[in-house]
């Protein structure tokens, strides 16, 4: 297997190896301006002991300072014993020539900036070259679209009756690859406008398929006979949308979603999602299905589901607490009021 390669990045081998290549240079020149710079404080300091001894009790005071200076510049002398102290060195205008000579540590300053500025930047390139990972990308999610319209959709049987009767807005969410093969979710709503429907029904069991140009759902409602009670046992789809790089199919038989009791339609106000595969959900808006025992093509009462049974248990829960908590109001009020009058005695 090769090495994975990405293009508009450096490999980073190359890299780090002309760095450190460039740091064997500064770190080289460094070291040869350093040695000839103690080569010339050593010949100076030859030259101003050569030249320093007038006599041997009154030296030359600025040969001296010289000499002075020399040794302080070298950093491998020792001090000098036999020079005179250093405030005597120092003139009182600054402007003799005692004064310690700093050009000469220019280049070394110059090659220490040049050394941290090439360390800096071999950190940032060792860095930039050990992250630069491959990068997972994300299912892209877009934005939601507003709730769909409710279409109603009734199929009717070999004799000529309606068997099945369903009104719902239908919203569907697939996860799939596009033309540029990457993964994105998209959330469509069913329009009933250019839906057509049709299906068929059994003794203990009903379909319903809904089509457009470009996507299929089937639904599929089995009646247990026994317990007299119906579900949504299947649903399948399949579309090719524009999007798609190919054509979409998912499906699932073993649902068990929309119970409901023969005889009873069922209902759901609230947004209800039926997850079907990992790729495909199903969300429905204003539902009210009934799939057997239909009768005078009318829904027959309706079960609500949990969703609403919950919606209206919140409203009920409040209005108790408001009202016991008008009563306790009462009750304090006229215990107060019955106190108040019992301090007064009648003359």
């Amino acid at each position: 297997m090769g090495q994975n390669s990405h293009p508009g990045t450096r490999p980073r081998f190359p890299l780090i190896a002309e760095q450190k290549w460039a740091a064997l240079i500064v770190y080289t020149l460094v070291g040869d301006l350093k040695k000839k710079e103690e080569e010339e404080r050593e010949e100076e300091v030859k030259k101003l002991r050569g030249s320093s001894g007038r006599s041997a009790h009154a030296p030359d005071r600025r040969a001296v300072c010289a000499l002075r200076a020399a040794s302080l510049r070298s950093p491998s002398a020792r001090p000098r014993r036999d020079l005179p102290p250093r405030h005597s060195c120092r003139p009182a205008n600054m402007t003799s020539g005692c004064r310690r000579r700093r050009d000469g540590a220019l280049p070394g300053r110059l090659a220490l900036v040049l050394l941290l500025a090439l360390h800096r930047s071999f950190a940032v390139a060792t860095r930039q070259a050990t992250t630069a990972l491959p990068q997972t990308s994300d299912p892209v999610t877009p934005a939601t679209p507003p709730h769909p319209e409710r279409g109603i959709y009734n199929v009717t049987g070999d004799n000529g009756t309606v068997c099945l009767m369903a009104q719902m807005g239908l919203q569907m969410n697939v996860t799939f690859k596009n033309t540029q093969q990457k993964t994105v979710q998209e959330v469509v709503n069913l329009r009933p406008n250019v839906t057509r429907h049709l299906g068929s029904c059994e003794s203990d069991r009903a379909s319903l398929i809904l089509m457009d140009e470009k996507t299929n759902l089937t639904f599929f409602f089995s009646l247990n006979s026994t317990s007299k009670k119906y579900h949504l046992s299947g649903l399948n789809m399949s579309a090719f949308w524009p999007e798609m790089s190919v054509p979409f199919g998912a499906g699932n038989n073993s649902l068990d979603y929309i119970r409901g009791t023969l005889g009873y339609s069922y209902m759901c106000r609230e947004e209800q999602i039926l997850s079907v595969t990992s790729v495909f959900s199903l969300n429905t808006f204003q539902l009210q299905v009934q799939p057997f025992a239909i009768s005078g093509d009318q829904f027959a009462a309706a079960e609500e589901c949990q969703l609403d049974q919950d919606d209206l248990l919140i409203p009920i829960i409040v209005g108790a607490a408001l009202a016991g908590l008008v009563l306790v109001v009462l009750v304090a009020y006229l215990i107060g009021r019955k106190r108040s009058h019992a301090g007064y005695q009648t003359i």
